[in-house]
């Protein structure tokens, strides 16, 4: 309740400000603090939607179904739970886009923006859907079963693979609308949508798999059933606001529509780059765990729906950042862009001009398209990587603790336990590394650097190939051996995200000296070579590097120029 009258009190002062001379207050360090304490928490039991389902279905067919079903579950679910990796990109550009129109206080903008978003997760839904009860499906589903793996287990996956294709739609329109309603700082409204889903998918879980014994069918079925409720909760809500919102605006036409989905589509694309490396490395690692054999596929299937339980908690600190730092940004007192005399806009790519601050704030632009963090936002950086290290300590002690010590929630199988709780203390590492790797990776999201992002993911999906590659070809690896690596992975991502975040943070005006030293000295070496010629037409006389004192060579070889 705090949270809601300060952020009423914020809009309602900047509606009036607003009015009265059309420019937007700023907001002040204390107050985006606190407005980040209050969304990491509801950012983080949104996150956990799907992993619910997720861990609901392993926990039902584990203990009802047998280690068979529970093994095929691991095929499965990396077609179906790991491609929203890649569909995450439709939650940061409709964060970035509505967040960018809602600073400057225009709703209906912002509204426009996640309808285009919700149409490119029916258009992807449909897709992916179609693609997964399609003969293609068997092709993805192979890739995760070698040889080793007993062959009744891919007609699971199938079974399992082809009834959750009827959720896609649903479920990406859900990943729009969630981020929608908490832009607008809604918390409550995903999270009752997000216990709907998962008190459903409960029910549908203990009727169809414990009571009528339908295996990884039922278990689809259920998920099915609570992703289209949860979908129908926020979309009901989201059609009130529009409502509110669109009143006395005209309609508008199909070709805008198409025209705004598609420039939302073209934005998704560096995102996407970067998070289909994040993806490649997770397939990688389920592929590699499928060389391990049954009884190791069924055991990583239990240890991957904990991370994937607990990463949500690392990644809402990362949407958090993407959610609020354009908002820091604005308040762009003290940073080296409020000295150079223009910003630049993170989402249009555009530079909002002299004199003023663009809608999100970023700061001078540094690389071709990162931005440097003005003080109020390094401040916050700060504050939030001493959360995230908190948050992942919490995470690898739950982490741990939970398949380490009760394994037998999971399974009845000996043998399967005992080899969850050999690799459960790596987990618990991966859990702990992944919190601020996720945050820093929200950072550069944020001040506009998702070209390197995408870049840096390409690089380590190359480097975990090979690396899981050789770990294959050394002989039957182990579960041990498979989560060591991964841990190593993480280790190298956050640091690659922190030095980044470091060398973004140059002095723009060190940059653009260093960036025109070698165009300004081709350009005094032309003159000096024009001049030289007319000076003497017959003689062919070169380029000649003199410290005279003369005027010219005092303005182009001085190394104070302005810029």
């Amino acid at each position: 309740m705090g949270f809601q009258r300060t952020f009423r009190r914020a809009v309602g002062a900047q509606e009036t400000t607003t009015k009265s001379n059309g420019v937007s207050p700023k907001p002040t360090e204390k107050t985006i603090i606190q407005e980040f304490r209050s969304m990491a928490l509801p950012l983080l039991l949104v996150s956990l939607s799907s992993p619910i389902l997720s861990l609901i279905d392993v926990a039902a067919v584990g203990q009802c179904s047998g280690v068979l079903q529970l093994a095929s579950l691991g095929p499965a679910t990396a077609v179906c739970d790991m491609s929203m990796y890649v569909f995450v990109t439709l939650s940061i550009v409709t964060t970035r886009l509505a967040a960018n129109a809602l600073v400057t206080g225009d709703k209906v903008q912002a509204s426009i923006k996640v309808v285009d978003g919700v149409l490119v997760s029916v258009l992807v839904g449909l897709v992916w859907g179609v693609l997964l009860l399609s003969p293609a499906a068997t092709i993805m589903l192979k890739v995760f079963l070698p040889p080793t793996v007993d062959p009744s287990v891919l007609p699971l996956s199938l079974a399992y693979t082809k009834i959750r294709a009827f959720g896609f739609v649903a479920g990406l329109a859900t990943v729009v609308l969630q981020s929608s309603a908490l832009v607008r700082r809604d918390v409550t409204l995903p999270l009752c949508a997000v216990a709907v889903g998962s008190v459903l998918n409960a029910c549908g879980d203990w009727w169809l798999v414990a009571l009528r014994g339908m295996g990884v069918e039922g278990a689809a079925l259920a998920t099915v059933a609570a992703q289209l409720a949860t979908c129908a909760v926020l979309a009901r809500a989201e059609s009130r606001y529009s409502r509110t919102v669109f009143k006395g605006v005209p309609p508008r036409s199909v070709a805008d529509r198409l025209r705004g989905a598609r420039a939302f589509l073209a934005l998704c694309v560096s995102p996407a780059l970067a998070l289909v490396g994040k993806l490649s490395v997770v397939l990688t690692v389920s592929a590699t765990a499928s060389a391990c054999g049954t009884l190791s596929l069924a055991a990583h299937q239990v240890l991957n729906s904990i991370f994937q339980i607990f990463r949500p908690m690392g990644d809402s600190l990362g949407q958090t950042m993407q959610t609020l730092l354009p908002a820091v940004m604005a308040n762009n007192e003290g940073s080296y862009d409020s000295c150079e005399g223009g910003s630049y806009d993170i989402a249009r790519g555009s530079s909002a001009g002299p004199g003023r601050s663009a809608a999100t704030g970023a700061g001078a632009e540094i690389d071709g398209g990162a931005h440097v963090l003005s003080r109020g936002a390094v401040k916050v950086l700060k504050a939030m990587c001493a959360a995230a290290l908190g948050l992942g300590l919490a995470d690898a002690v739950v982490g741990t603790a939970v398949p380490g010590l009760l394994p037998t929630l999971f399974t009845r199988d000996a043998a399967v336990a005992a080899l969850i709780i050999k690799a459960a203390p790596l987990v618990g590492l991966v859990l702990f590394v992944h919190a601020l790797s996720m945050t820093f990776e929200g950072v550069l999201f944020a001040t506009g650097d998702a070209k390197m992002v995408a870049k840096i993911y390409a690089l380590n999906s190359v480097l975990v190939t090979l690396a899981f590659g050789e770990i294959r070809a050394r002989g039957s690896p182990t579960l041990p051996v498979l989560w060591g690596a991964f841990l190593t992975y993480q280790v190298v991502r956050v640091s690659e995200f922190g030095l980044r975040i470091l060398w973004n943070q140059r002095h723009p005006q060190s940059v653009r000296r260093k960036r025109e030293i070698w165009p300004l000295m081709y350009r005094w070496a032309v003159k000096r070579l024009r001049r030289q010629r007319r000076e003497d037409p017959i003689v062919d006389v070169g380029v000649v590097w003199t410290s005279a004192y003369t005027y010219e060579a005092r303005k182009y070889s001085s190394m104070d120029y302005a810029v």
